[in-house]
């Protein structure tokens, strides 16, 4: 390279001169509120839709199990159609669910009967319970439960030969 290249001002992008945009101080802050609401009012309005067949049911698992903080979601995974329809449902416990078993099944039998005044369980295939206690400064105990509920089929041959669907349990 010549020292002419160097002398010149063309290779230095500050030598050009350009426009500046600037943003006032003032719009900088209106712009970020304006964008703080517009998420959180499409959380808000993506939880509402996403969690709202599910309220009444939520709020009756709060009202027999006090202190719980359930947490319920349904449906099936849109990207893998062949999926089954589960009925989720998160809730703290004031035992050992990974201990106490059959505790954790009275629970489940509870909830699933409460389902049932709510939901109908007939457009669900499985019924997953998720059991947790937090204890503090420990590991959290949790234990899920797992339900085969079926299809209204399936569903009406289970109450026929046994009153109730199918259950069977696994640790998480």
């Amino acid at each position: 390279m010549s020292d002419e290249f160097w002398t010149s001002e063309e290779w230095d992008s500050r030598a050009t001169k350009r426009a500046e945009r600037r943003i006032s101080g003032r719009g900088m802050v209106l712009g970020m509120l304006a964008f703080g609401v517009l998420t959180t009012t499409s959380m808000w309005v993506y939880w509402t839709l996403h969690t709202g067949p599910f309220r009444p049911f939520q709020d009756a698992l709060a009202a027999a199990f006090p202190h719980s903080s359930p947490r319920v979601d349904g449906g099936q995974q849109k990207m893998h159609k062949g999926t089954p329809r589960i009925l989720r449902v998160v809730m703290r416990v004031d035992f050992d669910p990974t201990a106490d078993a059959a505790r954790g099944e009275k629970v489940v039998d509870s909830i699933e009967q409460i389902a049932g005044r709510y939901l109908d369980l007939s457009t669900y295939d499985e019924l997953e319970v998720y059991l947790f206690e937090g204890v503090p400064e420990k590991d959290v105990r949790q234990q899920e439960f797992t339900r085969h509920l079926g299809s209204a089929a399936v569903s009406e041959k289970a109450h026929a030969a046994s009153g109730r669907p199918e259950k069977s349990s696994q640790s998480a």
